[in-house]
């Protein structure tokens, strides 16, 4: 495990990545709102094997584009709230995306779908992020109408307690701007945290909101948090940092009460 960095390093470090992140973005033309930090992204073909299998792309309603997130139960994913909920979007009646129009594929690797696709029932989110659409609780989950999660196993999820700066991450989903369909990670470590959120140079484009920023017990794989938000505003955590939701007790709480009692 990476030891923790000092303040001063962090800032030198994100400024350095902020000014990283515009040059890739002008030399490979990647999207408008991609963070590039680290350049370090690779594809995963072998998408069978733990935990790759239990990552999915979400295929949205027509006209929403996709998402990404990660089984943590036989039939449940979770993924951000913005993937399930958007009262901002035009032509989405009352927030909600309907579910009818959702398809989600565990392991997907281009054209290949070892596990096929599962429908979605019901979807939830947060009341932080349906009332306000707060950043803070960007995070909801999709029921599936199969539980494809004893095949492709799915994901134990919780933030350490203390101090989780300078742990790894692994963040995986499914990029907007490598051929479609297929699944990318990136490695880096937390850089910053705070009550809601985890601050990372992990790569990111669109269409990976909602994937898993893992982390390694030395023996299992588990979710520190919920991929959001690329760099963007004047906080200094997040115009230097992408960004996600920690799994915090509360976020535990929703996911594992929506699971049973949803």
């Amino acid at each position: 495990m990476k030891s923790a960095n000092s303040l001063r390093t962090r800032w030198a470090r994100s400024a350095l990545g902020g000014l990283v992140a515009v040059l890739m973005m002008l030399v490979f033309s990647a999207p408008s709102d991609a963070t590039i930090i680290l350049g370090n992204r690779y594809q995963v073909t072998a998408t069978t094997t733990f935990p790759y299998s239990a990552v999915v792309e979400i295929v949205l309603p027509a006209g929403l584009g996709r998402c990404s997130g990660w089984m943590y139960a036989p039939s449940m994913v979770a993924t951000a709230g913005h993937c399930v909920y958007d009262r901002s979007l035009n032509g989405v009646s009352g927030g909600w995306f309907d579910t009818a129009q959702m398809t989600v594929y565990p392991g997907r690797n281009g054209t290949s779908t070892p596990y096929g696709s599962c429908g979605v029932v019901k979807s939830y989110a947060s009341n932080g992020w349906t009332y306000n659409q707060d950043e803070r609780y960007d995070y909801g989950a999709l029921r599936l109408n199969c539980t494809i999660g004893y095949y492709t196993n799915w994901l134990d999820y919780g933030a350490p307690a203390g101090d989780i700066v300078g742990y790894p991450t692994r963040l995986c989903g499914y990029p907007s701007d490598k051929t479609i369909d297929t699944q990318w990670c990136s490695d880096d470590e937390i850089w910053a945290t705070d009550a809601y959120q985890a601050y990372y140079e992990n790569d990111t484009v669109p269409r990976m909101s909602g994937g898993p920023v893992l982390g390694w017990t030395g023996s299992a794989w588990y979710v520190m948090a919920i991929h959001t938000m690329p760099v963007h505003g004047t906080a200094w955590n997040h115009a230097s940092f992408n960004h996600g939701t920690l799994i915090t007790s509360a976020v535990s709480n929703d996911l594992h009460n929506w699971d049973l009692f949803g």
